[in-house]
């Protein structure tokens, strides 16, 4: 009997992984454009009262909070799961998949599979750990043999993928 070749297929300290760079990008840009077009329509819309200033000001707080928060939340779990992964802390489960859900049609719908037990969901709209659904071209599927590098990412999230092997011919 042939041993097995694992091919790794995701791993979260390759260095082309990034999954806070488009976040941010796209953050900043919302941002710039917000603040250019309210202060555009502030200035264009007469003031008669203070409500319509007030609700320009809030809406360019929220706009800053959210240019903030968005890159810095995706900073923060990207690199709490490249440090529990660096560190040799991550979980590990080998085997076949079974029970394989493929992503439903549905726009926020997530794929799950499971390996000896240990459940996997995920989602092509996730940012940090393993996230390439069926749908999008991904390796998952009924039966592959599988090595997986994982954390537990907190209840709503579940465990996240952090580094992927498949086996190969």
């Amino acid at each position: 009997m042939d041993a097995l070749h694992y091919t790794p297929v995701f791993d979260v300290l390759d260095p082309g992984y990034r999954p806070w760079l488009a976040p941010t990008l796209v953050g900043a840009a919302v941002t710039t454009f917000a603040l250019i077009f309210a202060r555009i329509a502030h200035r264009r819309i007469p003031s008669t009262s203070t409500r319509t200033s007030k609700i320009v000001d809030a809406s360019v707080a929220l706009l800053v909070f959210m240019a903030i928060m968005t890159p810095a939340i995706s900073v923060w779990d990207f690199a709490r799961a490249y440090s529990t992964l660096r560190s040799g802390s991550a979980l590990y489960v080998e085997g076949t998949v079974a029970h394989f859900n493929p992503m439903p049609s549905r726009p926020r719908g997530r794929e799950s599979f499971e390996v000896t037990g240990v459940m996997f969901h995920y989602s092509e709209h996730e940012i940090t750990g393993f996230h390439q659904t069926v749908r999008s071209g991904g390796p998952i599927h009924e039966g592959l043999p599988v090595h997986i590098w994982y954390m537990d990412a907190g209840h709503q999230r579940g465990n996240e993928i952090l580094k992927l092997e498949v086996a190969g011919n």
